[in-house]
């Protein structure tokens, strides 16, 4: 099953996307070696926001 997802750092910026594990996503999008300059010095991490999961065998296209 495959979830969408929104992520919201503190400055409200807003990511959505599709994934099968959110809680994976959203360590990989804190990784800070993903994180730009701006993101690290203000410690702009991303949380969760929402999600809804989606009876879903594989990603489209």
């Amino acid at each position: 099953m495959y979830f969408v997802y929104m992520i919201k750092n503190a400055a409200d910026e807003l990511y959505v996307g599709v994934t099968e594990n959110p809680q994976h996503r959203l360590a990989y999008h804190n990784e800070k070696t993903r994180r730009t300059v701006y993101e690290t010095l203000l410690d702009l991490r991303y949380r969760i926001f929402g999600r809804a999961l989606f009876p879903l065998r594989r990603a489209s296209a």
